[in-house]
């Protein structure tokens, strides 16, 4: 590996998978692709290209996964509220539909 060398068949999905956790980490965190492709090179974390790290990234991680990632841990804050908390927050509902179809008449 390194060493301008040609990474053997899969070498560069090992490496990707091995830091994969802290690429999310990072990515949440607000580091751009670059500076994070730039610290692994650093710390000899990976060998590969810049280009079949970010192919690695776009393909396993992307933005919207990172977000939906994000709003799944604040659903969980919320559902872990107490209950006095989400009585406040929630919407009353009618539960006699022949007075909900009134309304929208």
């Amino acid at each position: 590996m390194g060493e301008g060398k040609k990474l053997e068949k899969h070498e560069a999905r090992v490496e990707f998978y091995a830091v994969e956790a802290e690429v999310v980490d990072l990515i949440e965190r607000g580091y751009g692709y670059t500076m994070i492709y730039k610290k692994f090179l650093q710390e000899k974390k990976v060998t590969m290209s810049y280009v079949t790290f970010y192919g690695y990234i776009s393909k396993r991680i992307n933005k919207k996964d990172v977000r939906k990632k994000k709003n799944q841990l604040q659903e969980r804050k919320v559902e872990n509220q107490p209950v006095a908390a989400l009585e406040k927050s929630s919407i009353y509902i009618e539960k006699d539909p022949d007075k909900q179809k009134k309304e929208f008449m």
